[in-house]
């Protein structure tokens, strides 16, 4: 049991190394940074969010910070949750199709914006940025999704560990056998 959590833990770093290192060639590496990224904003008005930038913080933030705080799939485990929506938005990066409307309904849903709010951030982002944008969502959410699969892990065995029935409290067997 224990080789297949460590096949689990070095098959999720190697996911999550890929995934970084491909959202970095995709994403803000290919474009001109704008200027620094503003703090969270408080209330959501459309006139401070001025940049594409602006826009790709503000979206990225309030969807990772729903998705971390339970508001998605609360229901699933968390690295399931966040593995099935990496792997949802990603489809669409991948293809490049980013103004499809499931795309754009389940980003609003994430977002906890309601769909009008959200189609217009939408529709002020270049499709690059779009791209930009599903990239460092999926690479936040994985990233998120990994550290509670760990927390989790952490936990079971620490728990596992202080049963009076642990393997580690148990007498030992002798292996030798009758010759």
């Amino acid at each position: 049991m224990l080789s297949r959590i460590i096949a689990l833990i070095s098959l999720h770093f190697i996911l999550l190394n890929r995934l970084r290192i491909w959202a970095r060639t995709l994403s803000d590496a290919e474009f001109e940074e704008d200027e620094e990224p503003e703090e969270v904003f408080e209330e959501l008005t459309l006139d401070k969010l001025k940049t594409a930038q602006d826009i790709l913080d503000y979206l990225s933030e309030v969807i990772y910070d729903r998705w971390y705080n339970g508001l998605i799939s609360p229901q699933a485990s968390p690295w399931v949750s966040a593995n099935d929506f990496v792997r949802y938005i990603m489809s669409f990066a991948r293809s490049g199709i980013v103004d499809d409307s499931s795309l754009i309904s389940a980003l609003a849903e994430a977002s906890g914006l309601d769909y009008n709010t959200f189609r217009q951030l939408w529709d002020r982002l270049p499709r690059n940025r779009k791209v930009s944008l599903l990239n460092v969502v999926a690479y936040d959410v994985a990233q998120g999704g990994f550290a509670k699969f760990m927390e989790s892990l952490t936990n079971t065995l620490k728990t596992t560990m202080t049963r009076p029935e642990s393997r580690s409290q148990r007498p030992l067997q002798s292996t030798s056998r009758g010759r």
